[in-house]
């Protein structure tokens, strides 16, 4: 469907795949605006060094799209997760000092 390149020399590079499945029923211009969203995820994360989004056409498959992501050394993928965990922290934390402020007020 369409990929793109930063470093297509790449040799033992590290690759992250993602299964996705669409709901049956939404609309094309639905899923192509995901999909371009997801193309332009490398825009952001110089990290990703090669790219590719498919559909998937197989019959009978749950999944409908698969997007890969190739980083150069483990290092790139390790910072994505560790930014992605302290988000997640974060949002934790907010979550239980909003709870707390509202406890006190009662």
């Amino acid at each position: 469907m369409a990929s793109g390149q930063r470093d297509p020399g790449l040799r033992g590079g590290i690759w992250r795949t993602l299964l996705l499945t669409m709901r049956e029923g939404v609309p094309a211009a639905e899923v192509e605006a995901f999909e371009q969203e997801l193309l332009g995820m490398p825009h952001y994360m110089a990290a990703i060094r090669n790219w590719r989004l498919a559909r998937v056409t197989t019959p009978g498959s749950r999944w409908t799209h698969v997007w890969q992501q190739e980083y150069a050394a483990i290092d790139g993928l390790v910072d994505k997760l560790d930014r992605q965990l302290k988000k997640h922290k974060e949002k934790i934390t907010d979550h239980h000092r909003s709870e707390g402020s509202i406890a006190r007020e009662l």
